[in-house]
């Protein structure tokens, strides 16, 4: 859901300091943040690998509403050697039900 705000948004969220990582795999300042929101945006699908767990993987995504506003998010959880099988497979069924979801809170996507 980050990943449909402005940069500068998410700096003032965070006025009085970028949170610590939780795990040496978290992003822990606004450039490598940044980086990876680009990435989420150009893909739709986010990547959990090991930033809130060690050893887990979670792929997730947005949903908007029909003002196109990011209302609730959705993920899958996987041990590594899931993920590295499945993920292919499971952001495209992760998108496509993110989707439909849209369609019945009013979202119109004029792409």
């Amino acid at each position: 859901m980050l990943s449909t705000f402005s940069m500068d948004s998410i700096k003032s969220i965070y006025a009085t300091g970028f949170p610590a990582p939780i795990t040496q795999h978290g992003v822990d300042n606004f450039s490598d943040l940044s980086t990876e929101l680009t990435a989420i945006q150009n893909s739709r699908i986010s990547l959990d690998d090991g930033q809130l767990r060690e050893g887990m993987y979670c792929l997730g995504t947005y949903i908007r509403n029909a003002s196109g506003n990011a209302v609730a998010g959705m993920a899958v959880s996987f041990l590594q050697g899931e993920y590295e099988s499945k993920r292919a497979e499971v952001s495209a069924v992760l998108i496509k039900l993110a989707q439909q979801i849209e369609q019945r809170l009013g979202f119109i996507d004029n792409k």
